[in-house]
């Protein structure tokens, strides 16, 4: 009996300490970027070789990996079970050139416990929200490269209809910071286009990174056809020229 009643008090402090200390997750994962160790208060946590590993084991459920030995820049597929490619897309980026990869690991049409739609574009809360933002306030010059799928068929512009990569920060004020990396993409066999002044339409306006990030320029939403997608997993050397444009 008294075992018990000990087990319980211990295993209440323990909580307590945990939920005082991730009363600001994103604090705490500004300070895990740049001190890594395989334990964090806030998420399930793990090491292999030299990457480290979060995961979001509660809902909306998500997952990262940073490897401190690459470039600052983090590679994200909010969208891995809808948007075809977009995972394998990123993750062939980040595994080049990017410290951060972050996917979601659940569906985004999937209902979570409040009602809302576990879609990390627009929910304000848990990892694959407070790391980005984490990882940009310690990394100021990184760039957040969010990735997407759109079907030209159902674009309303001609513009829409034309592009194989629609690229913008949320925020027309930094949309000159697209420059570098529109320019280097418009090397290969695809049409880009920068949102607003080249197409008006996919400019991820609403994306919750974006009303964060995209004043600095920092975040990138990446709009990408199913052509291009195909392209990209069909043929390891277009891939290779395709990251080496995301390279810090």
């Amino acid at each position: 009996m008294r075992y018990k009643l000990f087990s319980a008090l211990v295993y209440f402090i323990t909580m307590t300490s945990c939920t005082a200390k991730s009363n600001d997750p994103q604090a705490e994962l500004e300070h895990w970027f740049l001190n890594p160790t395989p334990h964090t208060n806030v998420f399930a946590s793990r090491q292999e070789k030299q990457t480290f590993i979060l995961v979001e084991e509660h809902e909306p459920k998500g997952r990262l990996t940073f490897t401190p030995n690459l470039g600052s820049c983090a590679a994200f597929s909010p969208h891995a079970f809808f948007d075809l490619h977009t995972k394998e897309i990123a993750l062939a980026i980040a595994n080049r050139y990017c410290q951060v990869f972050l996917t979601n690991t659940q569906h985004r049409h999937n209902r979570l416990n409040s009602g809302e739609l576990a879609d990390p574009a627009k929910l304000k809360y848990g990892l694959l929200f407070y790391a980005p933002l984490a990882y940009a306030k310690v990394n100021p010059k990184a760039k957040i490269y969010q990735f997407h799928g759109f079907s030209k068929e159902k674009r309303y512009s001609s513009a829409g209809k034309l592009a194989d990569l629609i690229l913008s920060t949320g925020n027309s004020k930094s949309e000159h910071t697209l420059v570098p990396l529109s320019t280097c993409l418009a090397q290969l066999p695809f049409v880009v286009k920068r949102y607003p002044s080249q197409v008006k339409e996919l400019g991820g306006t609403k994306n919750v990174l974006a009303e964060q990030l995209g004043d600095t320029g920092q975040f990138v939403h990446v709009e990408m056809s199913l052509g291009l997608r195909l392209q990209l997993i069909k043929s390891s050397a277009l891939m290779e020229r395709f990251s080496q444009c995301f390279k810090p």
